[in-house]
Order: C-alpha cells, then structure tokens, then sequence
C-alpha cells in the first residue's frame, strides 16, 4: 500500500486525551497489591485470560505493562490487550482505548494518563493488521463479529477485573475514549454493553460506517474528465464561505454553511481561478448533498462546505487523477477514501475481490444497493440502535459526544442526526448524553479549529459522572491566527498586534451555539467573548 498522509492514518486511529479532569479529586487512590510478574499476575487473572508477558517499567512513570489474551466463545476466538497498571499510585479510574478504522495494533498507553494515574486498556479487536485494510473479515464472521464489538467486550471484562484483582479495590470508575472508528467501537460499547462503562466519550462515530460516503465521492470525481476540484479550489470556496459565515474567530460554526451556494462562484466565460467550472459546482454539490441513503427513510448525509480544503487528501487528491491505473492519482499517493472505500466493499460488504468503486458499483443499480444492505447486515459493524442506550442511562451512565464541523472523513449530519433519533427515542436523554460541534476541526483533529476536543471532553465527562455536574460547555485551543481568515475581517488582530499563543473556542451543548458578544474591544479568539444562545 502507498504511503498515504501521516495525519489521516494517526487521526483515524487515536484520538487519545492527554489531560486529567485537575478539579476533579480521585474517587479512590491506592497501590499495587500484586507483584507485576507473569505468575502472580495469572493468579489473579479471570477465567479465559492468559498472561503473556508483564514488564515493570520506569517511564514516563512507573507503571506494569502486561500483555496477554482473552477468550471469546461461541464461537470461540482470542482477543489481544495490553493493561498499564500505575504503580506508584492508581487514581481509582480506567480508561479504555477505542481504536479508529480496521484497528489491528495495540498503541502505547498515553503517558499523560499514566501519569495522573489512570489504567489504560486497548485491544486490536481480534486480529493484527493495518489500519485501513478490512481483508481480516473477508468471509471470517468470526473476525468480523470481534472487531465489531465482541472483542471489545471481552477485553473490557477480562482488565477491568485484573485491574480491580491488581489493587485490591471493587469501586473504580470506568471511561472509555474513541475517535472514527474508535468511536465507532465507543458507541457499540455502550449501546450493546451498558455494564461496561460508567461514562464515554465518543468522537466523530462511524455510526453509519458507511462506504457509500467514499464510494459516492470518489465517483464524483471521475463522472466526467473535468470533474476533479483542484487544491485551489477548495480553497477559493473556503475563503468564501468564510467571509460570508464565520464568527469573528474564523470559525463556521453552522454545517449548512449558512446555506452558501457553490453555484454563486460559476464561472460566467471561461475557467478562472477566481470562479468554478460547471462540473466543479456539480462535483461540490453532489458531496455536499452526499449519497442517497442505503436504508429506506435514512436521511442523505453528505460532507459540511465549511472548510473544504480538508477534501484534498481524504477524498480529492492533490493531483489529478487518471481513471484506468491501479492508482489513479500517482505519481501522489491515493486517497484514504479511495482506499477505504475499495477495502470496505471488496471485503466486508460487497465481498468482490476484483471490485472498483469507480465504476464497479452503481446507486442507481438496485441489486448493488441491495448487496450492499445485506452486508451492512452481515458485517453488523455500525450501531445504529440510539435507543438501546436507555439501559445505559438507567445504569447512570454519561456520554459525550463531539464532531469537526469541517471534518472530511465522517459527516457532521451523521452524528446530528443520531443525536437527534436519540434524542426521540431516549426521554430525558440530555440528562445523560450531550453533544458538542467543534467549528473548523477536521476528523478526530486538525483544520482550523480546536485540537483539544478529547482531553476537555474528558474532563467535562469526569466531573459530570462523579460529581453530577453537567457539561453546557466546552473550551478548545485551536491556531492562534487560523489560515485563510480574510483581513480586516473583525476579530481579526491587525499585523502588528501581539497575540495569544492559543485561540480558544467556546462550544455549546447542542442544539445550541456560541455567538460573538459583540462588546467594542472584545478580541474574536477569546471564548470569553462568546456565550451560548439558542438556535434561531
């Protein structure tokens, strides 16, 4: 596989939280009542779980790395984990680890966390690999129903009792963190085993999981020879839109973008720089609007035109590509689109080895459409139940969830619509489940917006499971002067100006926003200057 962005491939696995809710004191603190070593550790290892290997390590801070199985039955499967246990002083939480895209690998815990004093759990979900390659679960349901959730489950069940066994303790406080498809994974978790956690958060869900995204935009661009949308651009509408929607942060805060039209920039002669070809607009339409629903009565979801500029390496390519060659975009590296969708129809849904989703599926077919519905069904990948998580509430269960406005790999409307059936089918679901949008941020990260999301999120979630205090708001950091924000735009610093190292973002509890107080003086990269209305 060719080298694909750096970013991409980081942001779909971890969206790990590096912070620790400070005012929040410990429930509970306590030290190591077992020796970190194979023997003892299997001693008080639950049935099914084998000890493979335990190592006492010094950095970042002391703490007992043990790596071992779990077993999963009927059918019978092993599960991979990795456990690291504080030993100077456990802070009487766990953390678990979702895992974004196919998983497949066991990431080191985050050394803040260590730190603070969290045991941090992962597992690959039942399988080795790399992280957008899903040929583990061509024609192995067995493999499939593990990175589904099962091996989750089994893994949270085996290390949370070793982690209890460890210190001698019952009461610990349970989180679990996922970005993608980690949460994804966060969200089967919770829906499927309300047991398992007392609160979660979970960041730009897969919860369609669904490779009509990518397939739908990869032939976008290639359904005429000129209808590729440069680098440009994307930027050109960008700009745009941010001049005519974005609050004196830079930051588009509405996914409808104001309901900014990319026919207002249609060439009016020739091509321009400045202005769009007709099969450009056609193109940024068709991703906007997204495909149509695989599931009758779903809504069509399609990708925000807040910050376009993101498109370029999920899903446009920085170059132009040429249809017919194993990689259309080469000399550059293919899109992670072009690659998760061609993995996620040849070998989990579809199920078609020599499979293209240039032009070897069709929305307008309905067999394929139907082929592609049955092994959604088979995969069983995507939750898409929001009302199973009345047993998570009743359990007092607390989850957060949080999405980029701008993000490129998942649709914004995805986790707006879920929230929005949850909040239908679920009474009182604001009682247990929030939902945050992060202006300007693209998928678990990067863009112009916040980059802190999964620490504050993390933080707010403590505080509201353990000591009822729930979450209105969310501060973020992003860049101090986000790129593209035209001059002289208000809020803006002149050149001279000396500014904050940090920007920072107030995000409001869904459905509502934040909005620029206005006061004469006030800087637009203060939070401190925005409050939190209702939607008009």
């Amino acid at each position: 596989m060719q080298k694909i962005s750096l970013f991409i491939t980081s942001a779909l696995a971890i969206a790990s939280a590096s912070a620790v809710a400070a005012d929040s004191p410990p429930p509970t603190s306590a030290e190591p009542k077992a020796q970190c070593s194979v023997d003892a550790l299997q001693k008080i290892a639950p049935q099914g779980t084998n000890i493979l290997s335990a190592d006492q390590l010094q950095m970042p801070t002391p703490f007992c790395k043990i790596v071992g199985t779990a077993k999963a039955t009927k059918p019978d499967s092993t599960i991979n984990f990795t456990l690291s246990l504080p030993t100077n002083e456990w802070n009487g939480r766990y953390y678990f680890m979702g895992l974004g895209g196919a998983a497949g690998f066991m990431p080191p815990a985050n050394p803040k966390l260590l730190g603070a004093g969290f045991a941090v759990a992962v597992t690959d979900t039942g399988h080795q690999g790399t992280i957008l390659d899903w040929s583990f679960a061509k024609d192995n349901p067995t493999a499939m129903l593990d990175h589904a959730h099962r091996a989750g489950h089994v893994t949270a069940v085996a290390t949370q009792a070793l982690t209890r066994a460890f210190y001698g303790a019952q009461k610990m406080y349970r989180y679990m963190l996922g970005c993608s498809g980690g949460g994804r994974m966060t969200e089967q978790a919770i829906e499927r085993y309300p047991d398992d956690f007392d609160g979660a958060v979970v960041g730009a869900p897969g919860l369609g999981w669904d490779p009509s995204w990518f397939t739908w935009t990869t032939q976008q661009i290639f359904r005429t020879p000129n209808a590729w949308v440069a680098p440009a651009k994307l930027a050109l509408i960008e700009r745009t839109v941010i001049k005519q929607c974005a609050s004196p942060n830079g930051l588009v805060a509405d996914p409808n973008s104001c309901g900014f039209d990319p026919a207002s920039l249609l060439c009016k002669g020739g091509d321009g720089p400045n202005c769009l070809t007709k099969d450009e607009v056609d193109t940024v339409k068709a991703i906007a609007l997204g495909p149509p629903a695989v599931y009758p009565g779903r809504p069509r979801n399609g990708f925000a035109l807040t910050n376009p500029t993101g498109w370029t390496q999920f899903f446009m390519g920085a170059t132009r590509p040429v249809k017919g060659q194993a990689n259309p975009w080469a000399p550059s590296p293919p899109t992670a689109g072009y690659i998760i969708a061609n993995s996620f129809m040849r070998d989990m849904f579809i199920r078609d080895p020599k499979l293209d989703v240039i032009d070897g599926f069709s929305f307008d077919n309905p067999a394929d459409v139907k082929r592609l519905a049955e092994g959604y069904d088979w995969a069983d990948l995507s939750p898409r139940h929001p009302e199973k998580l009345s047993a998570f509430k009743a359990k007092g269960g607390k989850v957060i969830y949080w999405h980029g406005i701008a993000d490129p790999g998942i649709p914004v409307s995805e986790i707006i619509t879920h929230y929005n059936d949850l909040q239908q089918s679920v009474p009182g679901s604001s009682d247990f489940a929030r939902l945050f949008l992060a202006p300007g941020t693209y998928h678990c990260g990067g863009g112009m917006g916040p980059q802190d999301v999964p620490d504050r999120a993390l933080e707010k979630l403590i505080a509201w499971r353990e000591r009822d205090i729930a979450p209105d708001t969310i501060v973020g950091t992003g860049p101090s002067v986000p790129e593209g924000l035209p001059e002289g735009m208000p809020g803006r610093p002149a050149p001279d100006a000396m500014i904050s190292p940090t920007r920072t973002v107030l995000m409001c509890a869904y459905p509502k926003t934040a909005k620029f107080n206005g006061r004469p003086g006030d800087f637009g990269f203060d939070a401190g200057n925005y409050s939190c209305v209702d939607p008009k």
